[in-house]
């Protein structure tokens, strides 16, 4: 009995060892498979748009100033209306409040070699609207530096577009058009007005070695 044991120890001990020769004969496979997964990983949190998250906890009072409230026995004195104030903080006013505080006319994006991706700080260049003129919203407006000095401006024809005036933050019904579209060269700081739209861009830094960008003039809605 022992014997038999003995020879199945040794069968089962071959066969292990016969497994980890085979495995070792493709050892490249697994260091390639091994450089690919680093790679990858490091492109997508190199080229991945950034999440954030943020998180607060909220002490709702009631309109008893008699409540105190550290005492927990407090709470069971006057009912409080959970969804009501729960609609109160998803609000449109406090939505519209929180964009006040955003650059929300302006939205910047770089092709990149890899991607497209929306840049959020350390643009190459910054859109100052002329404020006093209509602008036409939604329109996409390739940029693509030529120098700190000089840039190729480039939009597609359109015909009567809404107009919007930031100044009162509305739609305005005066209609706009731009039938030949634009593919221009301009100067940095130079003044660049039509019917639809009037704006300057401002040259700020060299973004990596990045030419090509995009934006968009949005509407407070």
């Amino acid at each position: 009995m022992n014997n038999e044991q003995d020879f199945n120890f040794q069968e089962e001990s071959i066969d292990i060892k016969a497994l980890l020769f085979q495995a070792l004969a493709f050892w490249k496979l697994f260091v390639i498979t091994i450089a690919i997964s680093l790679v990858s990983a490091y492109m997508f949190n190199k080229y991945a748009d950034p999440v954030y998250e943020a998180n607060a906890k909220v002490l709702i009072m009631t309109d008893n100033q008699n409540i105190n409230p550290f005492d927990a026995g407090s709470f069971w004195k006057q009912p409080v209306n959970i969804e009501n104030e729960m609609a109160i903080l998803k609000s449109f006013d406090l939505t519209r409040n929180a964009i006040k505080t955003l650059n929300w006319k302006v939205s910047y994006y770089r092709y990149g070699q890899i991607r497209e991706n929306q840049m959020f700080s350390s643009n190459p260049f910054t859109v100052i609207i002329d404020t006093t003129h209509l602008q036409a919203i939604g329109r996409k407006f390739d940029v693509v530096i030529l120098s700190d000095k000089k840039f190729l401006l480039k939009m597609l024809p359109f015909e009567d577009a809404k107009l919007y005036d930031y100044n009162s933050i509305e739609y305005k019904d005066k209609l706009g058009s731009s039938p030949n579209g634009i593919e221009k060269e301009y100067n940095f700081g130079e003044k660049i007005t039509t019917d639809a739209f009037s704006f300057t861009l401002k040259y700020n830094r060299q973004y990596n070695d990045d030419r090509n960008f995009y934006f968009y003039l949005n509407s407070y809605q």
